[in-house]
C-alpha cells in the first residue's frame, strides 16, 4: 500500500523520520534502506500480527537507522536531542521519563499523534503491556499515561490534517 500511500509525484518514497530521498523501484517493491515502521510499536500490546500489526493507518516507510533508534520509544518532550538527530528525527530525554523518547518535524507530528490515538481506539481490547507503564495505564480510557495524552494532544494542535493523511 506504501506505492499508494507515502509516494510523492515525483516517484520518491514520503518518509516521516529523514530527508534522504529514496525511490519506490517498482510499485510493488520497497526501497533500500527502508524498514516499515509501526509508528505506535508493536511492542505495546505484545507484536502479535493481529489487524492493529497490518492496519496501513499507523504503518509507514522508515529510515532505517531513525526506525532503529526509535525502537519502542514513545513521542516526548526532549530535554536534548543528544542520542540522534538528523534534522527530521530527533532522540533524547524525555523531560518527563527521563528516558529516551523521540521528536519528529513539526510537519509529521499531528500524523504520529493521531495515529496512536487511533490505534488505541480501534483496537482498545488489545493486551497492552505493563512493560511499557511509562507510556499505557491500562485502567484508563485511550491506555495512555497523561503525559503521553498531554504530548500527543500538544503535537495534534502543531500538525492539522495534510494531504497526506487524507
Amino acid at each position: 500500500g506504501f506505492y499508494m500511500s507515502d509516494r510523492h509525484s515525483n516517484e520518491t518514497v514520503w518518509d516521516m523520520y529523514s530527508g534522504t530521498v529514496r525511490y519506490f523501484p517498482l510499485p510493488s517493491g520497497s526501497a533500500a534502506g527502508m524498514d516499515i515502521e509501526h509508528s505506535l510499536p508493536k511492542s505495546w500490546w505484545g507484536g502479535d500480527v493481529n489487524d492493529a500489526y497490518k492496519d496501513l493507518y499507523h504503518l509507514c516507510p522508515a529510515d532505517r537507522v531513525a526506525n532503529n533508534n526509535k525502537s519502542n520509544y514513545a513521542p516526548g518532550v526532549l530535554k536534548d536531542s543528544a542520542k540522534v538527530n538528523n534534522g527530521y528525527f530527533f532522540m533524547g530525554k524525555d523531560e518527563t521519563w527521563n528516558d529516551n523518547a523521540f521528536v519528529v518535524s513539526d510537519e509529521y507530528k499531528g500524523d504520529f499523534a493521531r495515529a496512536y490515538f487511533y490505534i488505541a481506539t480501534a483496537y482498545e481490547d488489545l493486551d497492552w503491556k505493563a512493560d511499557f507503564s511509562k507510556y499505557i495505564n491500562k485502567d484508563s480510557y485511550l491506555r495512555f499515561t497523561p503525559h503521553l495524552v498531554d504530548v500527543l494532544l500538544a503535537w495534534h494542535r502543531i500538525d492539522p490534517v495534510s494531504e497526506k493523511e487524507v
